[in-house]
């Protein structure tokens, strides 16, 4: 047991001082109901509050934050994954997990224990969404200032939104480029020239199979078979001029600047690891402390 000597209102927040050096916090609700379900959060803070009954003292404190934050740039759209503390690890999790879903996976384990994590963002939609919002995983209560990490475990099948597209940059040439992002691990993707049947291509299709592919779409071989010379009445040539970036340009005598070629489908896929979640910082804060009539806090 620790006697609460001083308090301070951050916020939302009421942040008690006991006499054994610990600083707990609370919400309103918890202060009336006797300091029930406070959250000790730092320890070691300065305890001797002499000097309060001649008013308010300031009072430094910075708390260490067993916090993790999971982000990324990549748009997350399929998989699974688990989550590691203590030498344990989770059941595996979708990509779509809420944050309550995986707070309750983590407190499953022995090594975390209820009530002993907490973890928010995500915007119900898990690690789906962390390219817009992060998601914190914070150790609490019992585990706070704990040393150890939250890790991913390895081999997570997290995959990102992966799709392949098409442009014309000039609307009056027959020329077209395609990108194909670089995180593709697999998958095909398929074009269509005119009318005719769409090809599909490998997600790792180099510039040389694409433009041979491209010659065989059938009206292209059959006007190439009966042009003088042959071969002259489509040519087409295929440049790659970044990672996964190709130009292709149509020229020929049966071309004239009116060929129409569309991208009919992506089903690229992707297995990307999500960045390890990192640890936040150290907080400050900055407390104006009054004194209060000793109270018990369990």
């Amino acid at each position: 047991n620790s006697d609460i000597v001083g308090i301070a209102e951050v916020g939302n927040f009421i942040y008690g001082v006991t006499d054994q050096g610990e600083l707990w916090r609370m919400t309103s609700t918890n202060y009336t109901n006797g300091f029930r379900g406070a959250e000790l959060i730092a320890t070691n803070v300065p305890s001797d509050l002499t000097g309060l009954t001649r008013g308010p003292r300031n009072l430094t404190i910075d708390t260490p934050q067993a916090e993790f934050i999971l982000s990324t740039s990549k748009r997350i759209d399929g998989g699974t994954f688990q989550l590691r503390f203590g030498g344990q690890q989770t059941v595996a999790l979708p990509f779509d997990a809420t944050a309550l879903e995986i707070q309750d996976a983590l407190e499953d384990l022995s090594s975390i224990g209820v009530g002993n994590v907490r973890v928010t963002g995500g915007e119900g939609v898990g690690l789906g969404s962390l390219d817009e919002s992060p998601m914190s995983i914070a150790l609490i209560q019992a585990l706070k200032g704990d040393p150890r990490a939250i890790t991913l475990v390895p081999g997570n099948t997290l995959s990102i939104d992966t799709i392949a597209s098409l442009i014309k940059p000039d609307p009056f040439a027959d020329f077209y480029r395609v990108k194909v992002p670089t995180e593709a691990r697999g998958g095909t993707y398929s074009l269509r020239y005119n009318a005719d049947t769409p090809i599909t291509l490998a997600y790792n299709d180099s510039a040389l199979a694409i433009q041979n592919a491209i010659l065989a779409i059938p009206s292209i071989a059959a006007a190439n078979a009966a042009a003088v010379p042959p071969g002259s009445a489509v040519t087409v040539t295929v440049r790659a001029t970044a990672s996964g970036v190709f130009d292709i340009q149509f020229a020929g005598t049966a071309i004239s600047n009116n060929t129409s070629m569309t991208l009919e489908s992506s089903d690229l896929t992707s297995n990307v690891p999500v960045p390890a979640p990192t640890r936040a910082g150290s907080r400050r804060l900055l407390l104006t402390i009054r004194l209060v009539a000793s109270a018990s806090i369990r």
